[in-house]
């Protein structure tokens, strides 16, 4: 059964599931990103501001809406790899792993986390992507967006850095 499973994983993912290692991070720079926390229903949207939690890391910690009294604190994971695979056709694909662990109140810790691809039949200038997870119990949102940052593109692109 085991072996059954594995085989399934590899046709579900295609060439990128023969992968021997997966590829190094890209790196991220602050000025890369730009975090919102919205509400989901619409009423309430704060601006974040956000700072690597250690270098060399993966890792942000992110407030939203500081000096008010609907201030956030999020820790987030947020970590992109670029695979180039040539098997049955050439693709070029992005994984996107984004955690967040909520810290609202401070001390009670709440995760949710999800791994996003972009695929692409070839380089291709991509502008900027978004991702949303949930928070507070599915009440709002924590939209991550990478490469708002004119036409330099998503690091590790064709035209990013």
């Amino acid at each position: 059964m085991p072996a059954l499973l594995v085989i399934f994983a590899m046709l579900a993912l295609g060439p990128l599931a023969l992968a021997a290692s997966a590829p190094l991070p890209l790196p991220i720079r602050s000025e890369d990103l730009s975090f919102t926390y919205r509400s989901n229903d619409g009423e309430v949207t704060l601006s974040c501001r956000h700072k690597p939690a250690q270098p060399g890391t993966h890792d942000w910690r992110v407030s939203c809406g500081e000096d008010t009294p609907l201030a956030r604190d999020y820790f987030v994971h947020l970590l992109v790899r670029k695979y180039v695979t040539t098997a049955r056709k050439p693709e070029v694909a992005y994984e996107i792993l984004y955690w967040v662990s909520d810290r609202n109140p401070p001390g009670a810790f709440k995760f949710t986390s999800a791994v996003s691809w972009l695929r692409f039949e070839r380089e291709t200038d991509l502008h900027s992507a978004s991702f949303s997870q949930s928070v507070e119990n599915d009440y709002a949102s924590l939209v991550v967006t990478l490469g708002s940052f004119g036409s330099q593109g998503i690091p590790g692109s064709r035209n990013g850095r």
